[in-house]
């Protein structure tokens, strides 16, 4: 017994089973047809371990999906007939440069059924334009963002925690606010509130689609309630319409405002957005005061390994590259140095399926203002496992506010 008890505790101790599990599920998930290589290449990697060979199964043929180096002849004779398939001397500096990133980067696997030089030319033309656009709306390139995903699959395989050694609490006095509606203090906030509409306006991140939802449109289409069956971008129009005209019986006296809202679209999600607009006459607002900010696509990755997902023979699979993307195109867009030069001081982010949240706007500015935040992050009370906001204090670094699913592994 005392035998099974160490073998358990070392099991545990170097997490063996848990990478075994993960191994298996990798190879299930890239359907691969040599699972025990495909295992074997995971569990060396995860062990920080690079295989000078790549590993048959069973006496089969070796996986051309090896990563290429500069070790061993066979690599060394896979990068030569990838670049032999590819004819670099007929591609443009463009397209040999990216052909070269891929290779080097491992991703050898995108020209392995490439036929012969003279065919498919013009879909060959195709992917080389469409990787060179995914070069270049990623910051530092296609490759930068091939090194930084094998790095964070690499870390995730490892249970490594950026958060290890931070401490989460609830902000204190001089740092937020606990808003209780009724309250004379949450009256007060609002009225602050009213004062900085003219200051603020809305972001909302819409680069998804509605699929995990059971839903096959955009997510603004959504009813947000059941009894107007109003969809949510329309509730969210009203809002804006409704603040505006607080705005106006608050300041008599002066200009009325026209509060700004930008949508961060994507490929998949700026018809079905448009359309809702165009049928419904702008829910009343005024062409010009939305901005549609539309996020580039980055290269879907197939498994741990960090090798790239293809479409189809000529195609990487893409997708939108996530809500982070909207200080970015804020940034290259202009819209925020503008926004800065017409006196704006607030912009308010919020989901694409969160209508309550604007029922806490005003107080939310109020509170803003008040402390003169830099940034505010509001949170309600949420069963486990749902999104939360905190303060994380580090000993050798400022406070930093970190979302729920980071500070799992504290608050457990």
């Amino acid at each position: 017994m005392r035998g099974a008890e160490a073998v358990t505790a070392y099991l545990a101790r170097h997490r063996v089973e848990e990478l075994v599990d993960e191994a298996v599920n990798d190879a299930v998930l890239a359907d691969s047809p040599q699972p025990i290589a495909h295992i074997a290449r995971f569990l060396a990697r995860a062990a920080g371990i690079e295989l000078d060979e790549p590993v048959a199964n069973g006496g089969g043929a070796p996986d051309r999906l090896a990563p290429l180096g500069e070790r061993g002849g066979e690599e060394r004779a896979s990068r030569h007939e990838a670049h032999s398939e590819l004819r670099l001397d007929e591609l443009t500096a463009d397209e040999a440069r990216l052909a070269a990133v891929l290779i080097n980067a491992g991703q050898q696997h995108i020209f392995a059924e490439w036929p012969p030089e003279q065919v498919d030319a013009g879909k060959k033309r195709a992917f080389f334009a469409s990787v060179l656009a995914l070069d270049r709306s990623y910051p530092g390139g296609l490759g930068a963002y091939l090194e930084n995903g094998k790095k964070l699959l690499k870390a995730a395989q490892l249970g490594h925690n950026p958060l290890d050694g931070w401490v989460p609490s609830p902000p204190d006095a001089e740092s937020g606010a606990r808003l209780l509606p009724g309250s004379l203090e949450y009256d007060e906030l609002e009225r602050l509130g009213v004062e900085q509409l003219g200051s603020v306006a809305f972001v909302i991140p819409a680069g998804g689609m509605g699929e995990r939802l059971g839903y096959s449109g955009v997510k603004f289409g959504l009813p947000a309630e059941m009894t107007t069956e109003a969809s949510v971008l329309e509730v969210y129009a009203q809002y804006i319409l409704a603040f505006q005209r607080l705005a106006a019986r608050a300041r008599p006296a002066k200009a009325p405002i026209t509060i700004q809202l930008a949508l961060m679209v994507s490929h998949q999600t700026r018809p079905g957005i448009e359309a809702l607009l165009a049928a419904n006459g702008h829910y009343g607002l005024a062409p010009e005061q939305l901005t549609l900010l539309q996020q580039e696509e980055v290269a879907c990755f197939a498994d741990s390994g960090g090798r790239l997902a293809m479409r189809d023979t000529y195609a990487l699979e893409t997708k939108p590259h996530g809500h982070g993307d909207v200080h970015f195109l804020l940034h290259t867009s202009g819209l925020a140095q503008r926004w800065l030069s017409q006196g704006l001081k607030w912009i308010v982010f919020f989901q694409d399926t969160n209508t309550l949240y604007l029922a806490t706007l005003l107080a939310t500015l109020g509170v803003s203002e008040k402390l003169g935040l830099d940034m505010n992050s509001v949170c309600v009370p949420r069963k486990a496992r749902a999104g939360c906001a905190a303060r994380g204090d580090a000993p050798s670094a400022a406070p930093r506010a970190c979302r729920g699913e980071e500070l799992g592994r504290h608050l457990m």
